[in-house]
Protein backbone atom coordinates (compact mmCIF):
# COMPACT_ATOMS: atom_id res chain seq x y z
CA UNK A 1 0.00 0.00 0.00
CA UNK A 2 1.39 3.39 -0.99
CA UNK A 3 1.90 5.59 2.07
CA UNK A 4 -0.02 8.80 2.76
CA UNK A 5 0.80 11.80 4.92
CA UNK A 6 -0.99 14.44 6.95
CA UNK A 7 -0.50 16.91 4.09
CA UNK A 8 -1.54 14.35 1.45
CA UNK A 9 -4.06 11.98 3.08
CA UNK A 10 -5.58 10.53 -0.08
CA UNK A 11 -3.69 10.96 -3.36
CA UNK A 12 -4.45 8.49 -6.16
CA UNK A 13 -1.63 6.87 -8.16
CA UNK A 14 -2.11 6.80 -11.95
CA UNK A 15 1.35 6.01 -13.42
CA UNK A 16 4.22 3.77 -12.31
CA UNK A 17 7.79 3.25 -13.51
CA UNK A 18 8.90 -0.05 -15.04
CA UNK A 19 10.84 -1.00 -11.91
CA UNK A 20 7.96 -0.05 -9.62
CA UNK A 21 10.13 2.33 -7.61
CA UNK A 22 8.37 5.54 -8.66
CA UNK A 23 4.62 6.14 -8.74
CA UNK A 24 2.94 9.32 -9.99
CA UNK A 25 -0.59 10.39 -9.17
CA UNK A 26 -2.96 13.23 -8.32
CA UNK A 27 -4.10 14.90 -5.15
CA UNK A 28 -7.68 16.01 -5.66
CA UNK A 29 -8.15 17.98 -2.45
CA UNK A 30 -11.08 20.40 -2.35
CA UNK A 31 -10.14 24.08 -2.04
CA UNK A 32 -12.16 27.28 -1.81
CA UNK A 33 -13.34 28.34 -5.25
CA UNK A 34 -12.87 24.98 -6.92
CA UNK A 35 -10.84 21.78 -6.81
CA UNK A 36 -7.12 21.25 -7.17
CA UNK A 37 -5.50 18.39 -9.09
CA UNK A 38 -1.82 18.64 -8.23
CA UNK A 39 0.60 15.94 -9.36
CA UNK A 40 2.13 13.81 -6.60
CA UNK A 41 5.17 11.47 -6.64
CA UNK A 42 6.16 8.51 -4.47
CA UNK A 43 9.77 7.24 -4.55
CA UNK A 44 10.48 3.87 -3.00
CA UNK A 45 8.76 3.55 0.37
CA UNK A 46 8.87 7.30 1.02
CA UNK A 47 5.91 9.57 1.67
CA UNK A 48 4.18 11.29 -1.26
CA UNK A 49 5.33 14.77 -2.25
CA UNK A 50 4.05 17.29 -4.76
CA UNK A 51 5.95 17.11 -8.04
CA UNK A 52 7.75 20.44 -8.49
CA UNK A 53 10.25 21.96 -10.88
CA UNK A 54 13.50 23.71 -10.00
CA UNK A 55 11.61 26.92 -9.14
CA UNK A 56 9.22 25.08 -6.81
CA UNK A 57 6.23 25.26 -9.16
CA UNK A 58 3.78 22.36 -8.91
CA UNK A 59 2.51 20.40 -11.89
CA UNK A 60 -1.27 20.12 -12.29
CA UNK A 61 -3.39 17.50 -14.05
CA UNK A 62 -0.95 14.63 -14.65
CA UNK A 63 -1.68 12.96 -17.98
CA UNK A 64 1.24 10.62 -18.87
CA UNK A 65 4.75 9.56 -17.82
CA UNK A 66 7.76 7.83 -19.36
CA UNK A 67 8.72 4.26 -18.50
CA UNK A 68 11.07 5.37 -15.71
CA UNK A 69 8.66 8.14 -14.60
CA UNK A 70 11.50 10.60 -15.19
CA UNK A 71 9.48 12.64 -17.71
CA UNK A 72 5.94 13.54 -16.70
CA UNK A 73 3.32 15.35 -18.78
CA UNK A 74 0.56 17.47 -17.33
CA UNK A 75 -0.17 21.18 -17.03
CA UNK A 76 2.61 23.58 -16.02
CA UNK A 77 2.53 27.23 -14.91
CA UNK A 78 2.73 29.65 -17.85
CA UNK A 79 2.16 33.05 -16.28
CA UNK A 80 0.65 34.77 -13.24
CA UNK A 81 -1.60 37.80 -13.71
CA UNK A 82 -1.74 40.94 -11.60
CA UNK A 83 -4.33 39.29 -9.32
CA UNK A 84 -2.07 36.32 -8.59
CA UNK A 85 -4.11 33.95 -10.78
CA UNK A 86 -1.86 31.25 -12.26
CA UNK A 87 -2.42 30.25 -15.88
CA UNK A 88 -1.29 26.76 -16.90
CA UNK A 89 -0.60 25.11 -20.24
CA UNK A 90 0.17 21.52 -21.28
CA UNK A 91 3.82 20.82 -20.55
CA UNK A 92 6.35 18.49 -18.94
CA UNK A 93 8.50 18.08 -15.85
CA UNK A 94 11.73 16.18 -16.44
CA UNK A 95 14.68 14.98 -14.39
CA UNK A 96 16.72 17.47 -12.39
CA UNK A 97 13.85 19.95 -12.16
CA UNK A 98 13.80 20.80 -15.87
CA UNK A 99 10.34 21.83 -17.07
CA UNK A 100 8.62 23.59 -19.94
CA UNK A 101 5.32 24.07 -21.70
CA UNK A 102 4.71 22.62 -25.14
CA UNK A 103 4.27 25.98 -26.83
CA UNK A 104 1.27 27.82 -28.22
CA UNK A 105 -0.77 26.80 -31.25
CA UNK A 106 -1.78 29.78 -33.44
CA UNK A 107 -1.94 32.48 -30.75
CA UNK A 108 -3.81 35.61 -31.78
CA UNK A 109 -5.06 38.88 -30.35
CA UNK A 110 -8.42 37.23 -29.66
CA UNK A 111 -6.82 34.06 -28.24
CA UNK A 112 -3.43 35.05 -26.75
CA UNK A 113 -2.86 31.51 -25.42
CA UNK A 114 -3.67 29.90 -28.77
CA UNK A 115 -5.79 26.87 -29.43
CA UNK A 116 -6.79 24.51 -26.63
CA UNK A 117 -4.70 21.31 -26.56
CA UNK A 118 -4.09 18.33 -24.31
CA UNK A 119 -1.55 15.49 -23.98
CA UNK A 120 -2.74 11.98 -23.04
CA UNK A 121 0.05 9.60 -24.10
CA UNK A 122 3.82 9.43 -24.37
CA UNK A 123 6.45 7.05 -25.70
CA UNK A 124 8.49 4.93 -23.28
CA UNK A 125 11.39 7.39 -23.29
CA UNK A 126 9.06 10.38 -22.90
CA UNK A 127 10.32 12.23 -25.99
CA UNK A 128 7.13 11.91 -28.08
CA UNK A 129 3.73 13.00 -26.77
CA UNK A 130 0.29 12.55 -28.29
CA UNK A 131 -3.11 14.08 -27.66
CA UNK A 132 -5.51 16.46 -29.33
CA UNK A 133 -6.15 20.12 -30.17
CA UNK A 134 -9.23 22.21 -30.81
CA UNK A 135 -9.38 25.30 -33.02
CA UNK A 136 -12.09 27.97 -32.66
CA UNK A 137 -13.77 26.59 -35.81
CA UNK A 138 -14.13 23.18 -34.11
CA UNK A 139 -16.21 24.54 -31.24
CA UNK A 140 -19.82 23.38 -31.65
CA UNK A 141 -19.04 21.87 -35.06
CA UNK A 142 -20.36 18.32 -34.51
CA UNK A 143 -23.89 17.29 -35.56
CA UNK A 144 -25.20 17.38 -31.99
CA UNK A 145 -23.51 20.68 -31.18
CA UNK A 146 -20.49 19.17 -29.41
CA UNK A 147 -16.97 20.36 -30.24
CA UNK A 148 -14.60 18.42 -32.47
CA UNK A 149 -10.91 17.71 -31.78
CA UNK A 150 -7.91 17.09 -34.02
CA UNK A 151 -5.12 14.58 -33.28
CA UNK A 152 -1.82 16.06 -32.14
CA UNK A 153 1.77 14.85 -31.64
CA UNK A 154 4.66 16.78 -30.10
CA UNK A 155 8.41 16.48 -29.72
CA UNK A 156 10.88 19.04 -28.41
CA UNK A 157 12.55 19.22 -31.84
CA UNK A 158 9.39 19.59 -33.95
CA UNK A 159 6.98 21.29 -31.59
CA UNK A 160 3.30 20.63 -32.27
CA UNK A 161 2.44 18.55 -35.34
CA UNK A 162 -1.26 18.61 -36.25
CA UNK A 163 -2.01 15.11 -37.57
CA UNK A 164 -4.91 16.05 -39.91
CA UNK A 165 -2.69 18.64 -41.62
CA UNK A 166 0.18 16.14 -41.86
CA UNK A 167 -2.09 13.50 -43.41
CA UNK A 168 -3.44 16.05 -45.86
CA UNK A 169 0.10 16.95 -46.97
CA UNK A 170 0.77 13.24 -47.57
CA UNK A 171 -2.48 12.75 -49.49
CA UNK A 172 -3.82 10.41 -46.81
CA UNK A 173 -6.45 12.64 -45.21
CA UNK A 174 -9.01 10.88 -43.03
CA UNK A 175 -12.34 12.56 -43.63
CA UNK A 176 -13.44 12.37 -40.02
CA UNK A 177 -15.26 15.12 -38.12
CA UNK A 178 -13.09 14.56 -35.02
CA UNK A 179 -9.87 12.72 -34.17
CA UNK A 180 -7.78 11.89 -31.06
CA UNK A 181 -4.51 10.09 -30.46
CA UNK A 182 -5.90 7.32 -28.26
CA UNK A 183 -2.89 5.00 -27.98
CA UNK A 184 0.84 4.97 -28.66
CA UNK A 185 3.33 2.11 -28.88
CA UNK A 186 6.22 2.24 -26.35
CA UNK A 187 8.62 3.04 -29.20
CA UNK A 188 6.42 5.89 -30.40
CA UNK A 189 6.50 4.41 -33.89
CA UNK A 190 2.80 3.54 -34.02
CA UNK A 191 -0.19 5.71 -33.15
CA UNK A 192 -3.85 4.77 -32.89
CA UNK A 193 -6.22 7.60 -33.77
CA UNK A 194 -9.98 7.37 -33.43
CA UNK A 195 -13.11 9.43 -33.95
CA UNK A 196 -14.76 8.40 -30.70
CA UNK A 197 -18.56 8.30 -30.67
CA UNK A 198 -20.33 11.17 -32.41
CA UNK A 199 -24.06 11.20 -31.75
CA UNK A 200 -26.48 12.47 -34.35
CA UNK A 201 -29.24 14.85 -33.21
CA UNK A 202 -32.50 13.10 -32.46
CA UNK A 203 -31.00 9.62 -32.67
CA UNK A 204 -30.20 7.19 -29.88
CA UNK A 205 -27.26 5.46 -31.55
CA UNK A 206 -23.88 6.97 -32.35
CA UNK A 207 -22.36 7.27 -35.77
CA UNK A 208 -19.82 4.61 -36.64
CA UNK A 209 -16.66 5.17 -34.61
CA UNK A 210 -13.57 4.72 -36.76
CA UNK A 211 -9.94 3.98 -35.85
CA UNK A 212 -6.71 4.07 -37.82
CA UNK A 213 -3.17 2.84 -37.18
CA UNK A 214 -0.48 5.31 -38.20
CA UNK A 215 3.22 4.53 -38.47
CA UNK A 216 5.72 7.33 -38.03
CA UNK A 217 8.89 7.08 -40.11
CA UNK A 218 11.91 9.30 -39.49
CA UNK A 219 12.86 11.59 -42.35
Amino acid sequence: ELPTSVALPGPAALCVSNDGNVAIGLDRGIVIGGSSAWTVRWVGTGLPHYLTDAAGNRMASLSACSDDAGIVYGRVPFMTDENGLIYVLPGYFARDGISGHLGLIHPSEESPYGWQHVVNHTSADGTLAGGAYRSPAMIGSLPNGDSAWGALIWTQDTGHVLVPELLQELGQILDWPSMWVTAMSPSGEYLVVTTGEIFQPGMGTPSTARSALLRLIKK
